[in-house]
């Protein structure tokens, strides 16, 4: 489950900031799709029409960036970058844990992690208030929907990585883990030696280094 609903949530989030359908422009006579990486030709667009416009995407010109970027497209842009840096290494793990065992603060991070993704799928809708639509006069896209979609797909995998540190914390806590009853368990397994004389108890206020 953990592995499935954390690939869900990746692959549904790189499309919505990755892909170039995240706005459209769209009129009567035709529709181009708008990305934070890249945007299909308007003026190929314009000559297809609107039922024959699936021309590619090509990435954005310096002069269209030096006169179109700002403050919110940026913004969206590093959205995308900084979720990358932090889902995917979580989205690999999570394949690592059907495997191997792994430590509770894994599932820890894996909250924390989850959870500011949740936040940042919905930060990647700042770049529709940008001048790149304002010029475009693009909406939300199937992109923007798909950043909707990840915020709870997100949280649903922070619930699932939540559950999985409450097993791991009941598992650890179990008998075999340093549990008193096992201690116990241990101390009856090895008998004292015949003829050797057991340590004396210490006073509950004498520790081995005071009484040396």
């Amino acid at each position: 489950m953990n592995l499935l609903i954390t690939s869900i949530s990746l692959l549904v989030w790189l499309l919505a900031a990755f892909r170039c359908f995240f706005a459209v422009d769209k009129t009567s006579q035709y529709k181009a799709w708008v990305g934070y990486w890249g945007a299909e030709s308007l003026e190929i667009a314009k000559a297809q029409g609107r039922g024959n416009d699936n021309n590619y995407c090509v990435p954005w010109l310096k002069a269209t960036k030096d006169q179109l970027f700002d403050g919110p497209w940026r913004f969206g842009r590093a959205m995308g970058v900084l979720g990358a840096i932090i889902c995917i290494p979580f989205g690999v793990l999570s394949l690592y844990i059907l495997v191997y065992k792994v430590q509770t603060r894994f599932f820890t991070a894996a909250i924390g992690a989850h959870i500011s993704m949740s936040i940042i799928s919905l930060l990647l809708l700042v770049g529709l208030a940008s001048n790149v639509c304002s010029a475009t006069n693009c909406k939300m896209g199937p992109g923007g929907y798909f950043a909707i979609v990840s915020f709870f797909l997100w949280l649903g995998a922070a619930f699932v990585a939540f559950k999985l540190r409450g097993l791991s914390l009941e598992h650890r806590e179990g008998p075999g883990f340093g549990s008193p009853a096992n201690d116990r368990k241990d101390e009856n397994q090895y008998p004292a030696i015949e003829g050797e004389k057991p340590l004396p108890a210490l006073p509950p206020s004498e520790n081995l280094s005071q009484r040396v």
